[in-house]
């Protein structure tokens, strides 16, 4: 048994032989291809099925350039391709190569096949051989690549970084980093985390103005240039974020979104992310990809429903998505038309317009998840008319007179009667919420006078309300620079 890499490249070489070809990559098939002509009988074996790019989008997997091959399996019958483990391999007297195998898609059946010659083109390891065992990096992925963090550091050996193919590991078998056309980019973002990390600089940006149209207009200007998204789909995105005065944004270009969300970027109150990315939901629903039902260009109310490579761009709350537009998909991948810039700056309009949403409130204190408001959205793009308080209340996940609440008074902060304590406007707040009753107030106020405990830890106590939503209203109280006595302090 060869390797692919040392065995004849000359057909001539395997003439009249029976050849098996272990793996299914595009180097196992680029070598079966060749033999075609020479080859008595060829066999391509591995457990799994073929996944072809062309279906898949990812660059890894079959190309159309080497499927070749398929054509004598499908429609001659000259060769075949074996979804099957291996069980051994041996050596006969007569110097043939008896091959045990188990086939995962025939009910279990094993049965030994002969072949003259075997190539393995199972791909590459990485060789930790050239560390000490005192830096010696933890392998992942049959031990094909060392286990990375988001920033490609090693995630047991401190301040030891992986650069190229190696970065695949982050996405493996689903993006470009496998390929020079992917991890030129991630090597770009790599420099800009040393920058900050080593150099505590800040990720190069660009200042803007708190304008729909300006974000819009840059927004549409990247999607339709940057190189960096187009290769990296939905692994590298822009970011913008929102400063916490609400005086302006600062465009981030090509970061790693797991790097944003683990970094100290993803705990922002208020950014959005920019990829592009195709509609795999879509795409997988349809078996045939030559035969896929793609929504009209005109009908935005479905754009998400585009499974070819459209813009997306979505809000974050700390980490947690709050809203979502997609950008609906163009024949020619370019998006300058009126049907692509009028949906994206109402949504930029309505965003920023509305820098606490009712989304974003609701998971700052604690009354919704992150999996629930995704839900609502979802239904929110399906009724166009209805407003996201509507659904989630609809949902029962919070009382209306919660979501009003929320929306009436959050802006304008939370402190209706200034002249009430904070403690007592904790608890009048967390009333008029509907969150608590007035009886239980008073019964913890009454416990405080005994305890001296906070008001917000009494309440938490007695399972009435979460630490996170008090912590909540003690900000807003905070923020309304009312004298935040100790006792009702923000819980830690």
């Amino acid at each position: 048994m060869k390797k692919y890499t040392n065995v004849s490249v000359q057909p001539d070489d395997f003439e009249n032989q029976r050849v098996l070809v272990i793996g299914k990559g595009n180097s196992a098939f680029e070598t079966a291809d060749n033999l075609i002509d020479t080859a008595a009988t060829i066999h391509v074996c591995s457990p799994n099925p073929i996944s072809m790019a062309w279906k898949t989008k990812y660059v890894g997997h079959l190309r159309a350039v080497n499927n070749n091959f398929l054509d004598t399996y499908q429609l001659k019958s000259q060769n075949l391709i074996l979804n099957a483990h291996i069980n051994n391999i041996k050596q006969n007297e007569h110097g043939k190569f008896i091959v045990n195998v188990s086939y995962t898609h025939a009910n279990g059946e094993v049965e030994d096949l002969e072949y003259d010659r075997i190539i393995a083109c199972t791909g590459f390891r990485f060789d930790d051989s050239i560390f000490d065992n005192s830096c010696k990096p933890n392998l992942t992925i049959n031990n094909r690549f060392p286990d990375q963090t988001s920033a490609w550091e090693s995630t047991n050996v401190k301040d030891l970084f992986f650069a190229g193919i190696l970065m695949h590991m982050r996405d493996f078998k689903e993006n470009q980093s496998g390929f020079i056309h992917g991890f030129r980019y991630n090597i770009k973002a790599l420099h800009q985390i040393f920058e900050r990390r080593f150099h505590h600089k800040a990720w190069q940006h660009q200042n803007l103005e708190l304008i729909p149209q300006t974000f819009t207009d840059v927004i549409l200007k990247r999607v339709n240039q940057s190189s960096a998204l187009w290769q990296q789909t939905g692994f590298l995105c822009d970011v913008i974020f929102v400063s916490e005065d609400q005086q302006q944004g600062k465009y981030y270009q090509e970061v790693p979104q797991d790097y944003l969300f683990d970094s100290d970027l993803g705990k922002h109150n208020h950014y959005y992310t920019i990829t592009l990315e195709f509609g795999h939901e879509y795409l997988d629903a349809f078996p045939d990809p030559f035969a896929i039902e793609r929504v009209h260009k005109d009908d935005i109310h479905n754009a998400e429903q585009s499974p070819s490579l459209h813009p997306i761009i979505r809000r974050y709350y700390q980490g947690k998505l709050v809203a979502e537009h997609h950008i609906i998909e163009d024949i020619a991948s370019e998006w300058k038309e009126e049907v692509h810039i009028q949906p994206l700056l109402k949504f930029m309009t309505e965003q920023l317009n509305d820098s606490q949403g009712i989304g974003t409130h609701l998971l700052a204190a604690g009354l919704l998840t992150s999996e629930q408001l995704e839900v609502a959205l979802a239904e929110q793009e399906l009724e166009t008319s209805a407003r996201l308080g509507d659904v989630i209340q609809k949902r029962g996940w919070v009382q209306k007179r919660t979501i009003q609440f929320l929306l009436h008074q959050v802006n304008n902060t939370l402190v209706d009667n200034p002249e009430l304590s904070a403690c007592a406007q904790l608890g009048a707040n967390l009333v008029e919420a509907g969150l608590v009753t007035s009886t239980q107030v008073d019964e913890a106020l009454l416990e405080q006078q005994i305890s001296n405990k906070r008001l917000g830890e009494i309440l938490v106590n007695h399972g009435w309300v979460t630490p996170q939503t008090v912590e909540y209203m003690m900000k807003h109280l905070s923020q309304a620079n009312v004298t935040v006595q100790p006792e009702v302090a923000v819980l830690n």
